[in-house]
């Protein structure tokens, strides 16, 4: 379901499973779910954040959030409203 939600943004199933593939390596790395991630990318992208940009976007916020989820999930909107604005 993901991957099909990823497809439709990214307008290519080769784009949405490179992504998959992505958050899947990084959420084994990491203390956040694969579902955390996938939703942030998804906030991101809806935010008009390019699918390159995607990743080192995520490792900051996780970065900054310090591993706890309920913040990363905060930073990530407000990254996006912030970005979305031209800032």
């Amino acid at each position: 379901m993901l991957e099909a939600s990823f497809t439709t943004m990214l307008g290519s199933g080769e784009k949405a499973t490179a992504l998959m593939d992505q958050l899947l390596d990084m959420a084994k790395k990491t203390p956040f779910e694969t579902s955390d991630l996938a939703s942030g990318a998804k906030m991101l992208l809806q935010y008009g954040v390019s699918a390159e940009s995607i990743l080192p976007t995520l490792r900051m916020i996780g970065d900054v959030s310090t591993g706890n989820t309920e913040i990363f999930g905060r930073l990530t909107y407000v990254f996006g409203q912030i970005r979305s604005v031209g800032k």
